[in-house]
């Protein structure tokens, strides 16, 4: 049998393809809408010995258990007669699979439906298609027949297939697309897909909105008039969500009227246009919208950038204007000022916030600070070290260094990177501690010997002689002091030369030869 069956749910659809094979002279034809109807169908066809030479099956936007079950059935060898041609707005894992299981099975996207006459002379060559019929819709007079028609709208100039050209570039822009009327839904959706959006539907408020929570847009383009509620509601709902809020929202509406204009722009929205209007026109208003939206972009990757670059450095950043109001602050800077969030410092003048006081406790003037004097003067400074206060109000002791900071030739403040040297300081004390003696503050025995094993290690390396001198009436006198004191700098009270010998015993070298030690 070389019959066809056109199965298709929505009617604008079942419109587009009755016109289109009216226009193909495909001769006679059978209809059904619903898939569980074909599924019976088919099955009584087989029966009685008459399989359809071809089925058209429009695919649902979403997969349903009819349709899955229809998939099923036509995967049956004993169907194998009958070819398919599967019609969608998009490919899915479904659909890719039925493809590959029926080698004479074929797919076509809705937005490329002007292929159909040339696909049907393919799967059915005795379908009686005329030759012109057959070929790509370039003839403009079959491209006119299968036109959408619409009463106050052109869907045909909207939503047409246009001749194959090469891919358009895809602008990486998401739209959602808000009517009630299914048909301009799709005619819209074809024409921004097809110059480079990705664009989703929707037909009512509810549903828009809780698309819109759980997937990202970039663009929202709304009907004035939806059947829950009016389009400026919308605006005002998707402005109040977090995820929605940098959302750039366009009313589309039939007709010109001020007061829906004026409370659209009012719910936030930034663009109007109209139904009638050419779809250049469209097309050129989406274009400046969409251009608006890459430079949002590309200034909040730059952000996220830089403020990466400021999380990752291991120094403490802060900016602040000419008056010291802190205007942002790094991660660093607030793990090392005990600080949980930047809401506790942006904003916050950083004199009375960060360097009020001195590493004494002592609370400075705004006059006195020399951190607030280089804010108002523009200058820099480097590496001072000087104390910041935590929120515990724990002085923090910080090397610091203050940069002017110019943003595109214009002073805007100045910029603050400084790090923690409480543990250096920690450490310069503990090594200050192991060399030198607690009471007279000078070298001990410890540093000495370390002296004379460098001199000993220089010696060994490039010959030569070393001298020491060590002061005998020192040793005298330390030798009179109390016990206690004696003991607490490692002095042995038998007798002084004993001790000098213990501090000096080294060797002086030339060459690799030793050639001993003498008392002067």
């Amino acid at each position: 049998m070389t019959g066809i069956l056109v199965v298709e749910r929505s009617a604008t659809l079942h419109h587009l393809l009755t016109r289109t094979l009216q226009a193909a002279q495909a001769g006679s034809w059978s209809e059904l809408s619903t898939y569980a109807d074909t599924l019976d169908h088919l099955g009584r066809a087989n029966d009685m010995g008459q399989p359809y030479g071809l089925l058209i099956l429009g695919a649902p936007a979403r997969m349903t258990r009819d349709f899955e079950d229809l998939l099923i059935y036509l995967r049956n060898p004993r169907v194998r007669k009958t070819a398919v041609l599967l019609l969608a707005h998009e490919k899915n894992q479904a659909i890719d699979s039925f493809i590959a299981d029926r080698p004479d099975a074929q797919f076509l996207l809705w937005s490329n439906f002007s292929r159909i006459p040339t696909v049907i002379g393919q799967l059915l060559p005795n379908a009686g298609l005329t030759a012109t019929a057959a070929v790509e819709s370039s003839n403009p007079q079959l491209e006119s027949a299968i036109s959408l028609p619409a009463p106050t709208v052109d869907l045909a100039s909207i939503g047409a297939a246009p001749t194959p050209s090469a891919p358009v570039e895809k602008l990486g822009i998401r739209v959602l697309f808000v009517d009630d009327s299914a048909s301009i839904r799709l005619a819209y959706k074809q024409l921004l897909d097809r110059n480079g959006y990705d664009c989703d539907t929707a037909g009512t408020i509810t549903e828009a909105f809780n698309k819109a929570a759980a997937g990202h847009y970039d663009l929202f383009i709304i009907d004035y008039f939806l059947p829950d509620g009016n389009g400026d509601e919308l605006c005002r709902r998707l402005k109040a969500l977090p995820a929605t809020a940098n959302g750039t929202i366009a009313i589309i509406t039939g007709t010109y009227r001020e007061d829906v204009i004026k409370r659209c722009l009012e719910a936030g929205a930034v663009e109007c246009t109209f139904k009638n209007e050419a779809k250049e026109l469209f097309l050129a208003r989406m274009g400046g919208l969409a251009r608006q939206i890459r430079l949002q972009k590309n200034a909040g990757n730059e952000r996220q950038r830089l403020d990466g670059i400021l999380g990752s450095v291991g120094d403490g950043v802060f900016g602040v204007d000419a008056q010291g109001v802190i205007n942002f602050v790094n991660p660093t800077a607030l793990r090392m000022l005990g600080h949980e969030d930047e809401s506790a410092l942006l904003g916050m003048n950083a004199q009375h916030a960060i360097h009020h006081s001195d590493e004494h406790g002592r609370a400075l003037r705004d006059d006195e600070s020399p951190m607030l004097q280089v804010y108002r003067s523009n200058e820099s400074i480097a590496r001072i070290e000087t104390v910041f206060w935590n929120v515990e109000r724990e002085a923090v002791p910080v090397e610091c260094s203050v940069l002017p900071l110019d943003i595109g030739g214009r002073r805007e403040g100045s910029m603050v990177v400084f790090r923690d040297i409480g543990e250096r300081r920690t450490t310069d004390r503990m090594h200050w501690e192991l060399i030198h003696d607690p009471l007279t503050g000078l070298f001990n025995g410890r540093h000495f010997a370390q002296l004379l094993a460098q001199d000993i290690a220089r010696r060994r390396e490039h010959g030569g002689y070393g001298a020491c001198c060590i002061s005998i009436s020192i040793v005298t006198r330390i030798s009179l002091m109390p016990a206690e004191l004696q003991s607490a700098i490692g002095w042995s009270p038998t007798s002084p030369r004993p001790w000098v010998s213990v501090c000096v015993k080294a060797m002086c070298w030339r060459g690799s030869k030793a050639i001993g030690l003498r008392y002067c």
